[in-house]
């Protein structure tokens, strides 16, 4: 989800089946199989700014998507895109890249019963996507990542997510997310009662990347606070999730000749909602 976001666009400056439904055990919290395809409609609108002089805008991009999941045999999860828009303005005018070759192609999942996903593998990415965003981590924070024991009133408990993208020795990018989870009330929806969830965290993202003409590197800090709930039905669809955060830091470029360092920012909201059947 926003995490794709995220990574890929930190160093944006330099050259981004079965059926499921999952059920919340009675005894602990937790995702589990059932007879339902999930279909989630995903909105997510990020803005890349450097505090320079002129306050240079370098990215907004949206994001607009419509995603399948179907589970198998364990843990195994089958996702793909059903539709896909990227907008992004750029300091190079305005980009809509082409999503169709990677509508309906899959993403191996493997998802614990707390929603904690991995992804084993995932769909080619057109040098196009990849420069506004790295759809390949479209699902590592996408699920609400439960505790073990029961959801109920008043229930809280801090989630660590730790996410690191070792493209080579002198190119990362680590995504570090801690995230305060609290079930605020109950509610009754049209699918029946459900669970209302506040969250609130601290994100950090480290990046670098080398600078081939100059010898040099790019390194990018960013860090900031993330606001955001959910909804879950009782008997354990995720119905809805919304997160907004700001994170503020430095992009030092460190070449042979003297470093330059600016100020960044970076802002984003993201609102995710089941399509009933």
């Amino acid at each position: 989800m926003l995490l794709s976001l995220v990574l890929a666009q930190a160093l944006l400056v330099t050259p981004a089946a079965a059926s499921f439904r999952p059920v919340l055990a009675q005894r602990s919290a937790g995702y589990r199989h059932g007879p339902d395809t999930l279909r989630y409609h995903e909105l997510s609108r990020s803005e890349l700014t450097l505090h320079a002089p002129t306050g240079v805008r370098l990215m907004d991009l949206t994001h607009d998507a419509t995603i399948a999941l179907a589970f198998g045999a364990g843990d195994s999860v089958t996702a793909w895109f059903e539709a896909l828009a990227l907008e992004a303005q750029t300091l190079e005018g305005a980009r809509r890249p082409a999503t169709n070759s990677l509508l309906g192609q899959p993403f191996a999942l493997r998802l614990d019963q707390r929603g904690r996903a991995t992804t084993l593998r995932s769909p080619s990415l057109t040098s196009e996507i990849l420069e506004l965003t790295d759809l390949s981590q479209e699902f590592t924070d996408f699920f609400v990542r439960l505790p073990v024991q029961p959801l109920g009133l008043g229930v809280e408990w801090i989630d660590t997510l730790v996410h690191v993208v070792p493209e080579t020795r002198q190119t990362y990018r680590k995504y570090t997310a801690v995230t305060r989870w609290r079930v605020e009330r109950d509610s009754t929806t049209a699918d029946g009662p459900a669970w209302i969830l506040s969250s609130q965290g601290a994100v950090t993202l480290e990046a670098g990347n080398p600078l081939p003409a100059s010898g040099g590197r790019v390194v990018s800090v960013l860090e900031g606070e993330e606001r955001g709930g959910a909804m879950l039905s009782r008997d354990g669809r995720l119905l809805s999730r919304a997160k907004e955060g700001s994170l503020t830091g430095r992009l030092e470029m460190r070449a042979s000749s003297p470093a330059r360092s600016s100020e960044q920012g970076y802002t984003y909201w993201s609102r995710l909602t089941w399509r009933q059947p």
